[in-house]
């Protein structure tokens, strides 16, 4: 059996396709319908970046989300090559269904935890 390389992150989009570090760089990403984007996480195994407008790519930090002023405040900082995906309003129980594919998506590591900075299920985000 041949060495399988797993993906660094995973965007999920409304009906629920997904594009992969192993797919292309974030440069190559569809841009609309994003969801959510699993993150291969040391920590927790895997942290969740959702909730957001707009997702974008920062070579320090790895993909964020945020709203519009976010956004903006991304796209002032110097550098070229700036990445950005929309995200999309979706129902619950659509939401809920992505949020569990990507949950148990096997081609990254089990999620153990809730990761320093990422969003609970409630909106508040763990900052200790």
């Amino acid at each position: 059996m041949g060495f399988s390389a797993s993906p660094d992150w995973i965007v999920y989009y409304e009906g629920g396709d997904t594009f992969t570090s192993l797919d292309g760089g974030p440069e190559d990403a569809p841009r609309l319908g994003v969801q959510l984007v699993a993150v291969k996480d040391q920590e927790v195994g895997r942290k969740f970046v959702y909730r957001g407008d707009f997702y974008w790519w920062s070579a320090h930090h790895g993909w964020l989300a945020g709203d519009y002023f976010g956004f903006i405040d991304y796209m002032l900082q110097p550098g070229s090559g700036k990445v950005m995906l929309l995200g999309r309003v979706l129902p619950d129980a659509a939401f809920q269904s992505i949020y569990k594919q990507a949950l148990e998506d096997d081609r990254l590591p089990s999620k153990s935890a809730v990761g320093r900075m990422e969003k609970l299920p409630g909106g508040d985000a763990i900052t200790e």
